[in-house]
């Protein structure tokens, strides 16, 4: 049984015997000599073979039996650096094959090939890191709300199918003809329990939502589910506030709290977007005041005119790739104008809307000198916001913005519905348990695009890794959310039956939130997708190339749940 681990064994040691056990990372011979790297959990030891005949390859696992040396030259790069291990006697517990891909080059090598070989992929220096973090973040949260007096309890994972926005994955059950459905929250369950007397409660939960893939998106995630009975605002917030605090303190890491709160439209009006990144500058900035001053036709019907102004030079190129990131966000176009010395010297707003472009640059408010540029949108408000915004993230991945490392901040006073025009009706903009801002009350069904919710997002560095509100614990305000939406009095009937029936037996005021722990962690590592911190993640198209699922199952297993497949 191996009891020592690679970095434990320190200059204290040299002259003793030790047992080591690993995984061979390099192999690098000097004449008669062979110098292994030997991996563990912990670290990487050097181990000194006096002999040129080996009978193991890279990623082979061996048992090592030899003295610790005081190395000649110190290696300052690693923790065991100071000595190496002179071998008396070694096994070989597993011997490799030729290996699909070198585990510690993984950058440069296909995602899809290292998901097919994930196990060998979780080797390499950076997932074991990521992974190891995952396990200090979750242990941080389990250890804060603990003390909190928040306890931990599970919540179903084959439930019944009740619309919450994204597409369920159906489950067959043995009586034909019916389905559970996996959970997309526990959010019905977690409100239950606070009918149920758990006046605090939590779970690291799973989450199932079948939806296209993204870098921040899979079909399964994972998610810290806190509810609380008699809660506020304000104590959600809080609580939330001094969990970060101590995830962070525990990763040596120093933030401010409380955090900044921003309203909802403001979020979208100064950075195009519900989640902004406020790690830089770069505010969207309204000029619609100045459009009945325009000559150009182009201008004649436009509601609104927003602009970025931005401290370099925008190239040709770079500006084709802005535009058509424009136009994906329901954009006609996109303007832009490049500056010298405040004069105007290139691009197509200066080409073909030099008076235009003069007028605006009257009121233009900056501390550039040398040079900048302004970027333009012209259209409905909703579209500027949305297309502006987008091409300001796009901005920071071209000039690679100097900003903070983290920037939270809360987005409040949501909306309580959004309309959808593809199905021409009214969505919740968080879930249908939200429960309407007090003034709202009386009329939140009746002028449903008027009415706030008292829901709450928590922003990370552009990312929502969080999202909450307090809940309805009232049977008809309730029922009057699901008629707004569209539901009829069968339809609630049939699916929140057994939720509703809650409401009659006495429900205390509660709220709460749920943190996305795949995102949260793709932030603090910095990884340009959440694959890179789940252990065995789907790929961009929901596929698990190592195990290959989802797969086909047999006739005679469909015929056993009743299931006929039609092409």
């Amino acid at each position: 049984m191996k009891t020592i681990l690679n970095n434990t064994i320190t200059i204290k040691h040299v002259d003793e015997k030790v047992t080591v056990y690993g995984f061979v990372e390099k192999i690098r011979k000097l004449g008669e000599i062979i110098f292994v790297d030997l991996r563990d959990e912990s670290g990487i030891l050097q181990i000194v073979f006096e002999s040129s005949n080996i009978d193991f390859t890279k990623e082979s696992i061996l048992e090592i039996i030899g003295i610790v040396s005081k190395r000649k030259s110190i290696n300052t790069n690693l923790q065991t650096g100071e000595i190496e291990i002179k071998v008396n006697s070694y096994k070989v517990l597993s011997l490799a094959e030729e290996l699909p891909f070198e585990i510690n080059s993984s950058n440069e090598t296909n995602e899809e090939l290292r998901l097919k070989y994930r196990f060998l992929d979780l080797r390499s220096k950076k997932l074991q890191e990521n992974i190891r973090l995952r396990h200090k973040v979750t242990r941080s949260m389990r250890n804060f709300l603990d003390r909190n007096n928040y306890i931990n309890i599970e919540t179903p994972n084959l439930g019944r199918i009740t619309p919450e926005g994204a597409k369920d994955f159906i489950v067959p059950s043995r009586k034909k003809g019916f389905f559970f459905s996996l959970p997309q929250s526990p959010q019905l369950y977690k409100q239950l329990l606070m009918a149920s007397g758990f006046e605090k409660y939590y779970q690291i939960a799973r989450a199932f939502r079948d939806e296209k893939s993204r870098k921040d998106r899979q079909l399964e995630f994972t998610q810290l589910d806190i509810e609380m009975a008699y809660a506020k605002e304000e104590i959600v917030i809080h609580l939330i506030e001094n969990l970060f605090k101590e995830i962070f303190t525990d990763l040596n890491i120093d933030i401010k709290i409380p955090f900044p709160k921003m309203n909802y439209d403001d979020a979208l009006n100064q950075y195009g977007s519900d989640k902004p990144d406020l790690r830089y500058e770069y505010k969207l900035q309204d000029f619609s005041h100045l459009i009945p001053k325009f000559n150009s036709k182009v201008f004649k019907n436009v509601k609104s005119l927003k602009i970025i102004i931005i401290p370099y030079n925008i190239t040709k190129k770079q500006f084709e790739f802005l535009e058509e990131e424009a136009k994906q966000n329901h954009s006609k176009g996109l303007l832009y104008a490049n500056f010298e010395k405040n004069k105007a010297i290139s691009g197509n707003f200066f080409q073909f809307f030099k008076s235009e472009l003069e007028i605006i640059q009257g009121e233009l408010k900056h501390n550039f000198k040398e040079k900048f540029a302004i970027l333009a949108i012209a259209d409905d408000l909703e579209i500027v916001n949305q297309a502006l915004g987008s091409v300001r993230v796009k901005l920071d991945e071209f000039f690679d913005f100097e900003k903070k490392d983290f920037a939270f901040t809360w987005v409040i006073n949501w909306p309580l519905y959004e309309f959808d025009k593809e199905v021409n009706k009214f969505q919740a903009a968080h879930h249908p348990f939200t429960m309407p801002q007090l003034e709202y009350l009386d009329n939140f069904d009746k002028k449903p695009m008027e009415a706030k919710s008292r829901a709450y997002d928590i922003v990370l560095n552009g990312y929502e890794v969080g999202g909450g509100s307090i809940r309805i614990n009232d049977l008809e305000i309730q029922k009057r959310m699901f008629r707004t939406l569209g539901l009829s009095e069968k339809q609630i009937e049939e699916q929140f039956d057994f939720f509703l029936t809650a409401f009659k037996y006495g429900f205390p005021p509660h709220g709460g939130i749920a943190l996305g722990i795949d995102r949260l962690l793709s932030i603090l590592t910095n990884s340009t997708s959440i694959r890179d911190v789940i252990a065995f993640p789907k790929n961009s198209k929901g596929i698990d190339p190592f195990t290959k699922a989802p797969s086909k199952l047999e006739n005679e297993l469909l015929k056993e749940y009743g299931i006929i497949i039609k092409e």
